[in-house]
């Protein structure tokens, strides 16, 4: 569940910097301002430039935490089992095929899907077993 609160804030906090990142320089420019429009044009290039490369690093900053929490959560043990549950549903429906089958199969895989993603971890009280 923490996971869930945590993403949010890594983004919000990304994007905040940016933000306060592109501000500085505005202000910083507006401080210093060049003569000629030729140097406030090549200023305005080098800012633009450095808040784009900060927003792909960030981004991608972003896009390495989010797999390696999803490989931890596949990886963990609640993860293997429902990895395991998929997995069962999917053979039984191929050697079984039926409606009921294949809904448990979906379910099973989808809520596989849904922890690996979020950390949620699904409520299974009424599971039917293959």
């Amino acid at each position: 569940m923490a996971d869930r609160t945590r993403n949010p804030w890594i983004m919000l906090t990304s994007i905040a910097v940016a933000v306060l990142t592109i501000v500085f320089a505005w202000y910083l420019a507006e401080q210093n301002k060049p003569v000629d429009p030729a140097s406030q044009a090549a200023l305005d290039e080098q800012m633009l430039l450095a808040a784009e490369t900060l927003q792909d690093q960030l981004t991608a900053d972003i896009d390495e935490r989010q797999l390696t929490l999803e490989r931890e959560r596949a990886e963990s043990e609640t993860g293997l089992g429902l990895y395991g549950l998929c997995a069962t549903w999917v053979e039984f429906h191929a050697n079984h095929p039926s409606e009921s089958s294949r809904a448990n199969r979906d379910r099973a895989c989808g809520e596989y899907r849904q922890f690996v993603a979020s950390g949620d971890i699904p409520d299974r009280e009424d599971d039917p077993a293959p």
